[in-house]
């Protein structure tokens, strides 16, 4: 029965390949969007991975009412400004070998043309103190009023360098000319900001929400000091409305931040998927069930040469699942170019992605779940098939009198119409919610195209007699 199965198989290669293309893709789409999100994650890994932080601790304050709000990719565009009197509380604490407040606000650098730079990314201003003197590719940190650093990506993109004159629109001032000191190039300092850093005197003058307020701190430890002690005692010694993070917890929340896993598009992608697998299941088990139906007086046969029902429903799912194996496989190889493609495409619409140009990551989990998904999918599809040829009358079907499809049954037209229109009112819920409801988007969906799967036989005649109307006229019946 397995030669059987298999050279029944290749006999109906041409119509089940092509229709194995359903799953093909949607096994791509879903490896696609795993492979992407490994990719990325490992990418930002590795962009803000930090052997030598050059903070051991960072303080914020927390906003009345709200909880924890450290969650924004650069760490400081949502700092809630803190009293300048904090800064002495901190350095009087045990194990501080430096505070220093930060002040960061808008800063608007002007490109050549006189446009503001932006590219999809966020304005930032700071204070770049010596710190960072470890982080600059080239020149040094401002030393004065009339200088700035920017980042390497900045640089890179509109060919500015030390020494080179820019404009800069501080905090809705007027433009200031200004040099360029440095550029750094700095895990804190993401692609997604434009930086134009001050040194802290001019920072405080230009960019300070109030003369005795700055943005955070950042606190260096001292010698035997390690960075969750002194974030420790920090804490202790600050009480409650403050966040304390180390430079480690801060590099990875970066990371996460960086890597698109929870983003609306790759969510987007995994949807497509789904869909493309539904109806694939749709497509195979249609395509089962005339291959059988053809095939009824060679089962019947079989049946009078002493085959039984269950073997000859095994030989229907041993088909089903080679042709899952062979369509995964297909699906996994499409899945690491689309999981390229879709990081090519979402870099050049959303900036704040990591940047996923390096060696494409494959899971074993990626590998796993597109077999599972191919395979079940072909193995659901071909079930309700597999049944029928199980129910073949030997006698009848080698008369060719073969069992015509039943009629669906109202209970099934009834299940079908109210999934799809549950279906349509969850997708335009999750459209019309701010921000849009990607989970009501992805259960819509699926609503929608279970509907459709249960509703198909009974739209079938309609749709087939609309279909062949104008070939009809043109080549009558045979057309």
């Amino acid at each position: 029965m397995l030669r059987y199965s298999v050279r029944s198989l290749l006999a109906a290669r041409g119509r089940l390949l092509l229709t194995a293309a359903a799953i093909v893709l949607g096994v791509g789409v879903v490896a696609g969007t795993f492979v992407l999100t490994d990719t990325a994650g490992a990418a930002a890994d590795a962009a803000y991975a930090d052997p030598d932080p050059r903070v051991d601790v960072v303080v914020r304050a927390t906003s009345r009412g709200e909880g924890e709000v450290f969650s924004d990719i650069t760490g400081e565009l949502f700092a809630e400004p803190m009293p300048a009197s904090v800064l002495d509380r901190v350095a009087r604490v045990g194990g501080v070998a430096a505070a220093i407040g930060v002040i960061s606000g808008d800063a608007h650098l002007l490109g050549r043309d006189g446009r503001v730079v932006s590219g999809g990314r966020a304005p930032l201003g700071r204070s770049i103190d010596g710190s960072f003197a470890g982080r600059l590719r080239a020149g040094r940190v401002p030393g004065g009023p009339g200088e700035v650093v920017i980042d390497r990506r900045t640089a890179l993109d509109h060919g500015f360098g030390v020494g080179d004159r820019v404009r800069v629109v501080a905090s809705g001032g007027e433009p200031r000319a200004v040099t360029v000191a440095g550029v750094v190039d700095a895990p804190e300092i993401p692609d997604a900001v434009v930086l134009v850093g001050y040194d802290p005197a001019s920072a405080r003058r230009l960019l300070a929400p109030a003369p005795d307020r700055v943005s955070y701190l950042e606190v260096h430890a001292a010698a035997g000091v390690g960075p969750g002690q002194l974030r420790d005692r920090l804490a202790a010694a600050l009480g409650s409305g403050y966040q304390l993070f180390t430079g480690a917890e801060l590099a990875a929340e970066r990371a996460r931040n960086a890597t698109p896993t929870e983003g609306g598009d790759t969510q987007l992608f995994f949807l497509a998927g789904v869909v493309a697998l539904l109806t694939g299941m749709l497509l195979i088990r249609n395509s089962f069930g005339i291959v059988l139906a053809s095939r009824a007086r060679e089962l019947a046969l079989l049946r009078c040469l002493g085959a039984s029902r269950a073997q000859l429903r095994r030989s229907v799912l041993v088909e089903s699942s080679i042709l899952g194996v062979v369509a995964s496989v297909a699906g996994l190889v499409l899945g690491v170019g689309l999981g390229a493609g879709f990081g090519v495409l979402l870099r050049s619409t959303d900036e704040a992605v990591a940047d996923v140009t390096g060696a494409t990551r494959v899971a074993p989990r990626t590998v796993a779940v597109a077999l599972a998904v191919g395979v079940g999918t072909a193995l659901v599809s071909a079930w309700g098939p597999a049944r029928r040829a199980g129910r073949v009358p030997p006698v009848p079907a080698l008369r060719g009198e073969v069992l015509a499809l039943g009629q669906v049954g109202r209970g099934r037209t009834l299940a079908g119409a109210a999934l799809a229109v549950a279906g349509a009112g969850l997708v335009l819920a999750g459209a019309r919610a701010d921000p849009v409801e990607s989970g009501f988007l992805l259960a819509g969906t699926a609503a929608i195209a279970l509907g459709v799967l249960a509703l198909g036989p009974a739209l079938a005649w309609s749709l087939a007699r609309l279909l062949a109307a104008p070939i009809r006229r043109v080549a009558g019946v045979a057309g």
